[in-house]
């Protein structure tokens, strides 16, 4: 029986390149070079804005210890976990390689001592056979001893209040504070929840928005679960920021200048009447 949806996978994905600027982040990759690598050659049919949505176990875990109880990592709907990594240690990440586990178990030459995480299965609730394979276009060849993609980071992923609820039910995961999840994210991030380059997208950071780096639509790479992860380059997760005054630094700067203008005219004053 056919679906509401059969059209929806006829139809070509959506390309990134050619997103409206409905956000300032968009608006700057259609000028900045940098940026516009982020956006090259990715395309989506059913994902929310990349084709890729990484979340880390360790930040889910460092996340159910700020809420004082386990969050369920498979709430923040990403298609690609990984583990074993610091907590937020993967929005500082700007490129990754992912190559086959199986092909490096065989591997006898010390390739992958430099080889530092793992694909994990997909959360509480979710097997191993229902997360193995998450199929994406990429440009590194299938054949040989450890076929790789390397994913190249978009942007950090603001999250809605969907999060809040567990994936199954629907049911707020916290019935007594229901966007607990947002606040306590905001109360130990502030600069992450309201980014200036998501502009009116507002929301608590959670997971990073990643496509591939090499990136070749006629071609497919399978990433399945035990993958290992080498971590290629690096970038401060607030390296956008430095250019950007923060607001309360901006509004302190003023006042400051208008105290000091004031006691100058003051000054200025008295010098005049003596």
């Amino acid at each position: 029986k056919s679906t509401r949806y059969a059209l929806v996978r006829c139809v070509a994905p959506l390309r990134m390149e050619s997103y409206p600027p409905i956000f300032p982040l968009i608006d700057k990759a259609k000028r900045d070079p940098e940026y516009a690598e982020r956006f090259k050659g990715h395309g989506r049919r059913f994902m929310d804005f990349a084709p890729l949505l990484l979340v880390s176990e360790a930040s889910a875990a460092a996340l159910s210890e700020l809420c004082g109880s386990t969050y369920p990592i498979s709430s923040f709907r990403g298609n690609v976990v990984v583990g074993g990594t610091q907590p937020w240690e993967e929005e500082t990440w700007v490129e990754v390689a992912l190559s086959d586990a199986r092909a490096n178990e065989v591997a006898r030459d010390g390739d992958t001592k430099d080889v530092k995480y793992r694909m994990t299965a997909r959360g509480k609730g979710v097997s191993t056979a229902e997360a193995k394979d998450a199929t994406m276009a990429a440009g590194a060849p299938t054949s040989g001893p450890a076929a790789k993609v390397v994913l190249r980071t978009v942007k950090a992923c603001p999250r809605c209040t969907v999060p809040c609820r567990a994936e199954v039910t629907g049911e707020f995961i916290f019935k007594n504070h229901k966007l607990k999840l947002w606040h306590v994210l905001k109360s130990a991030f502030p600069r992450k929840f309201s980014d200036p380059e998501w502009g009116t997208w507002s929301g608590a950071f959670f997971g990073i928005y990643c496509g591939g780096a090499n990136l070749d639509e006629k071609q497919l790479v399978t990433i399945n679960v035990g993958d290992e992860l080498r971590v290629l380059s690096t970038r401060p997760w607030d390296a956008h920021l430095s250019s950007t005054p923060r607001r309360g630094r901006t509004a302190a700067l003023l006042l400051i200048a208008a105290v000091v203008l004031l006691i100058a005219i003051g000054a200025a004053f008295v010098m005049g009447r003596t």
